[in-house]
């Protein structure tokens, strides 16, 4: 039996709680959404961006998850060609926490204030957990396409370069002589292109990230990847044309001379020796500069990949200067501002070591590849968040700076323009290859090609031809050294072959390049079992270091 005193105390008590209920039930809504925004605050990041919980959590609800393939042309050399497929997931971004915070402070203070009114306090929260769901949602993040038409144009610039060394043996005018000998020019505009190739196939599209391929590949493992993907046709080269680049060697310098520069060539060292660059196939002192890039790319493109466009621009610039400097030394201090140097015999240059180191050095030719890279990510982080979105682009942005890089070839051969090919390499043509670049990507990347150009480079004639570009360099001057070095055609023809048959044998010539390239893409690039010996060499080199 209850106490009386004690049932009145009971009965008093019992309004109390009813009101302490009540309250407790009216501010319970905004507890939930102020607990909300706190939680935000704790997961934010120190540069203002939100970190998300992952998928699945029991801290938050689960996200939506959004995905894009990965298609690309080929990792590995500028000369090269293939695509790459990657499929990516990653979870969408909450509300930033500014936002989230102040959404949940409001809705706190508008139900103490309105205790009563619960079905408003709950209609608060709901609006505002909406709200965050529509901010989460992002659009989903531009594919990557492959860029057929760097293809094409890597097929134009090895047309040029195997036009050049050989011209001469077809007996050309003296206009068309200088026209076709800019090849110190031009060559850096595959040093630039193989930097776009590879900061569009390891670097990720509208966000400042570098792919999860990179940052999950060993930089040792990276750069022997791409560096074994033009490495085993170097070797082949080697090989077949070894008494070609053997017999004039130990007839003019020795066996140890022969020895010496055979160990150059082997291991694509050639590039640091000034004027050893060219030993035996002489136009693959441009892989040798390639591979010393191939090793300092794994490392630039993590930090490049990081940089919004304005500290991209800077870099650019930078860029820009460094490789300057020594071209303006050079110039300078050889009084060499208006020479036409792939024009000049070596004996009529005035320092023949130094300009060597000017167009061989490893080091100039990663200060290309990097603008290369810096050129392509201006591009893939058009419309990202916090950036600005694409510039408008017309006909005229693919078209002019080819005019431009035209015009500058052609002004030279004339003498109207007087400048050094060093100086005209860093000032104007690869800036100007480098906006070509940039507005082929994006006329690319339309939903629908409209460019003209672009449509043209697409095309699946030039794009084949395109495939044939890389074993037309390795092979091109190996030929011309069967058919036009003094001592080897002598003994194999009697002569030079375009003293023997006469000057249309050059065309003759291009066709040979043209169909052993093809021969070669077919039997020997496409093998599987080259492919796959490649990839075990790899293996057991990242093993061993």
């Amino acid at each position: 039996m209850q106490c009386p005193a004690a049932a009145a105390m009971g009965r008093r008590r019992r309004p109390l709680a009813g009101r302490a209920a009540r309250r407790a039930a009216g501010l319970w809504p905004g507890a939930v959404a102020l607990g909300a925004g706190l939680a935000a605050a704790a997961t934010a990041r120190p540069g203002g961006r939100t970190a998300f919980l992952q998928p699945g959590t029991a801290a938050g609800p689960r996200a939506r998850p959004r995905t894009g393939a990965l298609a690309g042309v080929h990792p590995g050399a500028g000369l090269a060609s293939g695509s790459t497929t990657a499929g990516l997931v990653e979870p969408g971004r909450p509300p930033i926490y500014g936002m989230g915070l102040a959404a949940a402070a409001s809705a706190a203070l508008a139900a103490g204030t309105r205790r009563h009114r619960s079905g408003h306090s709950t209609g608060a929260v709901s609006t505002s957990a909406e709200g965050g769901k529509a901010e989460a949602a992002e659009p989903p993040k531009p594919k990557k396409v492959r860029i057929t038409a760097f293809d094409s144009i890597r097929f134009f610039l090895i047309t040029y370069i195997v036009c050049g060394h050989f011209v001469s043996f077809a007996a050309p005018s003296a206009f068309a002589f200088r026209a076709v000998t800019q090849i110190n020019v031009v060559v850096g505009a595959f040093f630039a292109l193989s930097g776009y190739v590879a900061a569009y196939t390891s670097t990720e599209n509208a966000e400042r990230a570098a792919s999860p391929k990179l940052l999950g590949t060993p930089p040792p493992k990276w750069a022997l990847q791409r560096i074994f993907g033009y490495y085993p046709l170097h070797l082949l080269a080697l090989v077949l044309f070894a008494p070609i680049f053997i017999y004039p060697d130990v007839l003019f310098s020795g066996l140890p001379t022969a020895i010496g520069n055979g160990l150059l060539a082997l291991t694509m060292t050639q590039a640091w020796f000034p004027m050893h660059a060219e030993v035996w196939n002489a136009p693959t002192w441009f892989l040798s500069a390639l591979t010393f890039a191939m090793v300092v790319l794994p490392y630039a493109l993590r930090v490049l990949a990081k940089q919004s466009k304005p500290e991209l621009r800077r870099t650019a610039g930078f860029l820009f200067l460094v490789g300057l400097l020594p071209k303006l030394g050079y110039c300078y201090d050889h009084n060499a501002w208006w020479l036409l140097e792939g024009a000049l015999a070596p004996r009529a240059m005035p320092n023949l070591a130094i300009f060597n180191s000017q167009r061989f050095n490893p080091f100039y030719a990663v200060i290309e590849v990097l603008l290369g890279v810096v050129a392509c990510r201006l591009v893939m982080l058009d419309g990202a968040k916090d950036e600005e979105e694409a510039p408008k682009t017309g006909s005229a942005s693919v078209l002019l700076p080819l005019v431009g890089m035209a015009g500058v070839i052609l002004l030279r051969a004339t003498g109207v323009l007087a400048l050094s090919d060093m100086l005209t390499r860093a000032v104007i043509f690869i800036p100007l290859f480098l906006l070509f670049l940039m507005a082929a990507h994006r006329a690319s990347v339309l939903p629908k090609v409209q460019d003209p150009i672009v449509k043209l480079l697409s095309s699946k004639l030039l794009v084949t031809f395109g495939g044939l570009s890389f074993p037309m360099f390795i092979i091109h001057g190996p030929i011309g050294q069967l058919f036009y070095k003094k001592i080897i055609a002598t003994k194999l023809w009697g002569g030079p072959l375009h003293v023997v048959c006469g000057p249309w044998f050059f065309y003759v010539y291009l066709a040979l390049v043209l169909g052993s390239a093809w021969l070669i893409q077919k039997t020997f690039l496409s093998s599987k079992k080259v492919g796959s010996l490649s990839k075990a060499v790899v293996g057991r080199l990242c093993k061993a270091f």
